[in-house]
């Protein structure tokens, strides 16, 4: 993901995940390996969350957590990742 779009992402099972919107206001779009289903809103265009799968084969939410409403960044640990080089 491009460091421009400035996404904060929070790993969680997928069977954990709870929308607030109806699935019928998100678009999904598959880039590069078509691994990873990232969802936008149709109203906006922001990217909310993804699903994928981990390592491990277990179904994942990625969540923007910029996209949460009250959130406070300043108490949210991250782990920072370069995703232009690879280690």
């Amino acid at each position: 993901m491009c460091q421009r779009k400035g996404s904060l992402l929070w790993f969680a099972p997928l069977e954990k995940f709870r929308r607030r919107t109806p699935e019928s206001n998100e678009k999904p779009y598959l880039f590069n390996k078509h691994v990873i289903e990232h969802r936008f809103c149709t109203n906006c265009g922001m990217h909310p969350f993804a699903i994928g799968v981990n390592p491990k084969g277990e179904k994942m939410a990625a969540i923007n957590i910029r996209s949460i409403e009250n959130i406070d960044l300043d108490k949210v640990p991250v782990t920072h990742y370069d995703g232009r080089h690879k280690n």
